[in-house]
């Protein structure tokens, strides 16, 4: 993979009839929606922001950090559903 990091903030809202979070990812020059189930890892969900990435723009990226609406860095171990909510 070709090194491109980013970070990733979030304004999610869930979805409640597909039981999915709306994720708004951001990098330096793009901007692009990711659905991610509730029970995944972030560690998960950056493997799909990669991926979605590559399927959307033709080129690789790195996720390096993924950060919460405050901004704050989130480890890869927690779980979706443990740190974003509904009004987050």
């Amino acid at each position: 993979k070709m090194n491109n990091p980013f970070d990733a903030h979030f304004s999610p809202n869930s979805i409640p009839h597909i039981k999915k979070f709306r994720l708004h990812i951001r990098t330096i020059d793009k901007q692009f929606l990711v659905l991610a189930y509730p029970n995944i890892s972030l560690a998960e969900l950056k493997e799909t922001i990669e991926s979605q990435h590559e399927k959307l723009y033709s080129n690789s990226i790195q996720v390096q950090r993924i950060r919460d609406a405050k901004n704050s860095d989130l480890d890869f171990d927690f779980v979706v559903n443990d740190i974003f909510s509904d009004g987050d």
